[in-house]
């Protein structure tokens, strides 16, 4: 029995590592703001949100679809997800609770504790089966539609039926051996007992007083021998051969508990990843803001469409509705973006690869309409700070970790890569640059690049190639920005000097008699 909430045909795995590049995603796509928002005080949503984005996202639609189906019912269902995920780690406490001592591996010790385990499980199994027959009559699980709900309710009405439950009440109580064990065993070739098997006792008496006759007919009709007292070495082999008869069914006992302890623990998991999903979902309600579930398309569709597309982290930062794009970028394998200083630009570029993380990941994209082709990872190459214990330059460090890129990258990737060799002259910078992308280009990687390498974008635009998208952030005539890309040829300044006008003219006319000593 496994819950698959998150695939059709296998388990979301927390144990795996992350893959290489999820420092530098979260780092370079301030991630951490996202997860801490879905996360909270709680270590397991956090984990699970990291693995969902990093490490655990669809390259198949089909799969983006059963998990929008999924989140749709759990957005529904808040209440009900909430209890699910509280009966998981309750059973988890449970079973944990039961009684562990240095005995435990003797077979007797195991039984006793999974019974214990049982017998603590019993109630949130009930509790299951309860939900599983809302699902299945009119009660409260009738309204999922979701194929993962919907497969897992029938599972429990299944397993979980009376007949189940009635001969479970009914090993339990034999299990605990109050009246004895009555043990089977063969002859070997050497006559010694061999296959002991526990067996269950003949007929089901009622009451005590059958239970005294049955065993006055038992020592009256079968061979008997009693230990003695102080017989250590007789009493040694009578627990050997007890112990030797319920092993098999502590074994098997145990390996239940097991089962549905693991079942548990992935079902708990599961929950998890979609209760960051709609913590994340409530929080961007809170702010006023669009979530839209994304129109997924196949890997070599190349299709990108988006309507108000905004940069989530930043608006969770903030507290307010930020700036969005309206952009088409279909069929195009590199997108160049250029324009005005502080316009928007790097904004963007970290707005749409968290989209696309998200829509892969199975979960709602802050836009008001969005659709993208899958691909088969996203990479990020931003601009880092200057390597404070000097062991190699800026552009020795920029070209290191494109190296490290390099053997990573494959066809139909998403390559992220902001202000990359800008540290070094324009000439130099724009000849890698173009190396680069042409290579990138040739195997099917597809690049959105923000850049100041005029060199590189004019030359580009002067190819007038079909596969590139020039976009440049918007400037008004006074200097504003509108944090708003549109498509536009690379203009050769990056008006540095609003930024400078803002911020020293502004700052002179503030404080009268201010200025500059040569």
């Amino acid at each position: 029995m496994k819950p698959h909430l998150l695939y059709p045909d296998r388990d979301f795995d927390l144990d795996s590592p992350l893959p290489p590049e999820a420092a530098a995603l979260t780092q370079d796509l301030e991630l951490r703001v996202l997860f801490g928002v879905m996360g909270g005080e709680d270590e397991l949503l956090r984990q699970a949100a990291e693995h969902g984005l990093l490490g655990a996202g669809c390259t198949d639609p089909q799969h983006i679809i059963y998990r929008q189906a999924t989140l749709r019912d759990a957005l529904a269902h808040p209440a009900l997800v909430q209890e699910l995920f509280a009966l998981a780690g309750q059973a988890l406490l449970q079973e944990k609770s039961a009684y562990r001592s240095v005995f435990s591996r003797f077979p007797e010790s195991r039984m006793k504790r999974a019974i214990l385990a049982l017998s603590a499980l019993l109630p949130t199994l009930h509790r299951l089966r309860e939900i599983g027959l809302g699902q299945s009559g009119s009660g409260e699980g009738s309204s999922f539609t979701s194929p993962a709900f919907h497969k897992l309710f029938a599972h429990w009405v299944e397993i979980f039926d009376d007949a189940f439950f009635a001969q479970l009440d009914a090993h339990i109580a034999f299990l605990k051996l109050a009246d004895g064990a009555l043990i089977s065993a063969h002859l070997d070739h050497n006559c010694r007992a061999a296959v002991h098997v526990l067996r269950a006792p003949r007929g089901n008496p009622c009451n005590w007083l059958q239970r005294l006759l049955q065993r006055y007919r038992h020592r009256r009709d079968a061979l008997q021998f009693a230990v003695g007292y102080r017989d250590e070495a007789g009493t040694r082999a009578l627990t050997q051969l007890r112990n030797q008869g319920i092993r098999r069914c502590a074994d098997a006992l145990a390996d239940g508990v097991d089962q549905l302890t693991a079942f548990f623990a992935q079902l708990q998991r599961e929950l998890a990843f979609y209760l960051g999903a709609m913590r994340l979902n409530a929080r961007i309600d809170e702010l006023g803001l669009p979530l839209v579930f994304p129109q997924a398309q196949p890997v070599q569709g190349g299709i990108c469409e988006e309507r108000g597309l905004y940069d989530i982290n930043l608006a969770l930062q903030s507290g307010h509705a930020v700036v969005g794009n309206d952009l088409a970028m279909s069929g195009k394998a590199l997108v160049l973006v250029t324009g005005a200083n502080q316009g928007g630009k790097s904004t963007f570029l970290r707005s749409f690869g968290t989209a696309q993380l998200l829509m892969q990941a199975g979960l709602c994209v802050p836009a008001s309409q969005f659709s993208a082709s899958v691909c088969t990872g996203v990479f990020t190459h931003f601009r880092r700070e200057e390597d404070r214990d000097l062991r190699s330059g800026k552009l020795n460090e920029e070209l290191s970790r494109m190296s490290e890129l390099v053997g990573r990258l494959r066809p139909n990737t998403l390559l992220l890569m902001n202000e990359s060799f800008a540290a070094t002259n324009e000439r130099e910078g724009s000849e890698i640059a173009a190396e680069i992308l042409r290579a990138l280009g040739e195997h099917g990687v597809r690049v959105i690049f923000v850049t100041h390498l005029y060199a590189f974008a004019s030359a580009r635009y002067a190819e007038s190639r079909a596969d590139t998208l020039f976009l440049r952030a918007q400037r008004e005539n006074d200097g504003g920005r509108t944090f708003r890309l549109e498509e536009g040829e690379p203009l050769p300044t990056a008006y540095g000097q609003d930024l400078y006008r803002r911020i020293f003219q502004e700052a002179e006319a503030e404080t009268p008699g201010a200025g500059f000593r040569a």
